[in-house]
């Protein structure tokens, strides 16, 4: 299974290969391990592909190393979602790197900052909370039409 992490009833998580019997095991999963996971279920019982239309994550600064297990995901025009919603602090340097890692390197170019309203403006400007702002990142215009097709192709089924 991997890394798991430990928990206790107090505040401490860490990482092992094993936990004390005081612990509990919980497996720590990535990405595109859910999303293998999904398509397979998907492919089985639909006959299609893993049809996700958008992303949402708030994981409390966990954001970037969660897009980090999400690469395979991202990497490929057939499985990568459409639109990715994150809330983002522009004085989190984690923050900071998960907002390039969806613009340069995903290809997630259309961006904007939902509670501002502020089209491509990063840091957030943070209409609720200073400095904080609700974010909806889409694909340029021709691959998010093809993204858009894609979903709606693979969702589409015959009910029985």
């Amino acid at each position: 299974v991997g890394p798991i992490a430990c928990v206790s009833s107090g505040p401490n998580i860490y990482l092992t290969d094993k936990c004390p019997a005081s612990k509990a095991p919980v497996p720590i999963l990535n990405i595109d391990h859910i999303m293998t996971d999904f398509v397979s279920i998907s492919s089985k019982n639909e006959g299609g592909r893993a049809a996700l239309f958008y992303l949402k994550m708030n994981l409390e600064g966990g954001d970037y190393q969660a897009l980090l297990g999400a690469r395979t995901l991202f990497s490929s025009t057939e499985t990568r979602p459409c639109y990715v919603y994150i809330k983002l602090q522009g004085d989190n340097p984690s923050h900071e790197e998960a907002f390039h890692l969806l613009r340069n390197d995903y290809g997630y170019t259309n961006f904007a900052d939902l509670d501002s309203g502020e089209k491509a403006s990063y840091p957030p400007q943070g209409r609720f909370r200073p400095n904080e702002g609700n974010y909806e990142f889409g694909l340029p215009p021709a691959e998010e039409k093809a993204c858009v097709e894609r979903v709606q192709q693979e969702s589409t089924y015959e009910l029985r």
